[in-house]
């Protein structure tokens, strides 16, 4: 079990961290509005939500699942969720929808 929680938080920094991050410097904070590095970004999460989204179809639902590793809440499932949460995307990947509020919902 703690070798996939690793995989899943070597996913997030080296996936979801990144990608979501320079999304966000390129549509609010650079200093010139430049379309084609917006759109790279906004692909890349698009195909990490559609990775994580296919990993989540798979794993057990469980009372109050899936989630990322095993059948019960873990740190790697808190990890992803903020990130998440934000993205409008999600809302596109029902398995991921549907996780990322659901911790949401569980933490209101």
């Amino acid at each position: 079990m703690r070798g996939a929680l690793r995989l899943m938080l070597g996913y997030l920094v080296s996936g979801q961290g990144p990608y979501y991050g320079q999304a966000v410097w390129f549509t609010k904070y650079h200093s010139e509005q430049i379309p084609s590095a917006q759109e790279r970004y906004y692909n890349e999460i698009k195909r990490v939500t559609s990775v994580l989204d296919g990993h989540l179809k798979k794993q057990p639902k469980g009372a109050d699942g899936p989630w990322l590793v095993g059948d019960k809440f873990s740190y790697a499932d808190l990890a992803f969720v903020p990130w998440q949460h934000l993205s409008q995307v999600v809302r596109l990947y029902p398995s991921t929808a549907f996780f990322t509020y659901g911790v949401c919902a569980n933490f209101a």
